[in-house]
């Protein structure tokens, strides 16, 4: 909960202050296409994982989006789809770690399953969002103006970059290489994001920057992360999923219908990709016959699973991207379930023709 309120401080501050336009304009220069940088961004901000993770990478969406017209739940939709793109490769998620481990099969054997459906349905995404919101005809890669300091190529493009974005080295920094604690870690990039913003604003009026900090504080999210936080833990204790398992266990389902059925089902009624792999994985294991085969569906079970996951009501990105950018959830699922579709589609289709 601290740290979804200082990462939407910390989000205002950079905004305020125009340190968030000069992050968007320097690797502007270095991308030149918006849609890539959208979802280059997204998906290396994925690998930071925490509760409602998404509203790191929300505030450059936002910018990078806002500049190609896209709607509010289309940006969100974006946000949670590219951030999510990592879970089905990254070596250190926890959540192919855990299924790794408790399918027997590691991580590897995941995660090469996984990378041509993604890899597909994430280049199907960025051509969609180049043909749906092209770059405005009058767009330039940067806005030339004295007071930004990132005009003059890459090298001044990179400049920018580090220095718009040095609160965020600050946070990750200090969070990951030094095992501060993260809320301390925010708290300092916060400072030194005010510090930053009044030197590039040659402005160093510290009360006007305390109003962003505070002004910038969205304490409904962070209670909405809160009580979703209880609920959801609520879910996972719940008789309820035992009594599924159970039941699963004991009937006569084809194991091609259990595969495409119960992952979705788990993952959406979780919300949690951890705590759904913890439940569906011990169950899978005993359903699944030995042999070659098991590699694959214990991989498709992945693929289903966190399909219904990252769709859920209850999936904690989801809900703080739809409240960062005043989306409802169906307006972010108009972009999102489509991509995820094609995904779990080819997925499906891989899986087929190996078996």
């Amino acid at each position: 909960m601290a740290i979804v309120i200082l990462i939407t401080i910390l989000s205002a501050v950079l905004e305020k202050t125009g340190l968030m336009a000069m992050i968007v304009d320097s690797l502007q220069l270095l991308f030149r296409s918006t849609h890539i940088l959208l979802a280059v961004l997204s998906c290396f901000l994925g690998t930071l994982a925490f509760p409602g993770g998404a509203v790191m990478s929300a505030p450059l969406v936002k910018q990078l989006g806002s500049r190609l017209n896209m709607d509010p739940g289309s940006m969100a939709g974006a946000n949670i789809y590219f951030r999510h793109t990592v879970y089905f490769f990254y070596p250190l998620s926890t959540v192919v770690i855990v299924a790794g481990e408790l399918s027997g099969i590691g991580i590897l054997p995941i995660i090469k399953f996984n990378i041509i459906p993604i890899a597909f349905s994430t280049v199907i995404a960025v051509l969609f969002m180049c043909k749906r919101w092209p770059h405005p005809a009058a767009a330039t890669a940067t806005a030339v103006t004295a007071e930004n300091p990132c005009q003059n190529g890459l090298l001044q493009g990179l400049k920018g970059f580090l220095y718009g974005g040095s609160p965020f080295f600050v946070a990750l920094t200090l969070g990951i290489v030094f095992k501060i604690s993260f809320v301390l870690a925010l708290v300092l990039a916060v400072l030194e994001a005010i510090a930053a913003g009044a030197y590039l604003q040659k402005n160093f009026d510290l009360p006007r920057y305390l109003s962003y900090a505070f002004k910038g504080a969205n304490w409904r999210l962070g209670l909405t992360v809160f009580i979703i936080l209880l609920f959801g833990a609520f879910v996972r204790k719940s008789e309820g999923l035992v009594y599924l398992t159970d039941y699963i266990s004991a009937s006569n389902i084809p194991l091609i219908v259990l595969t495409l059925v119960v992952p979705v089902l788990i993952g959406f009624t979780v919300g949690h990709a951890t705590a759904a792999a913890t439940i569906i994985y011990p169950l899978f294991v005993t359903l699944v016959p030995p042999g070659a085969e098991s590699v694959i569906y214990l991989s498709l079970v992945y693929s289903i699973m966190l399909y219904g996951y990252i769709l859920s009501p209850l999936h904690l990105c989801l809900l703080v991207s739809n409240e960062y950018f005043g989306a409802s959830f169906w307006e972010s699922y108009r972009l999102l379930a489509p991509l995820l579709t094609i995904f779990l589609v080819a997925a499906i289709v891989q899986a087929l023709l190996l078996l």
